[in-house]
């Protein structure tokens, strides 16, 4: 299941390489990570 948010990706991210604050398990941050680079579309903020 791909990222819907950019700040939702941030978390998995720190989930994944062990530095999350949010009780994410790593192996669902990973997951979320390879399903965002398969994706390659997360959703970010345009500059303004």
């Amino acid at each position: 299941m791909p990222s819907k948010s950019e700040a939702q990706h941030n978390a998995m991210a720190a989930a994944a390489h062990g530095r999350g604050k949010l009780d994410i398990p790593k192996s669902v941050g990973k997951e979320f990570l390879r399903a965002d680079k398969a994706r390659s579309s997360v959703r970010r903020k345009k500059p303004a």
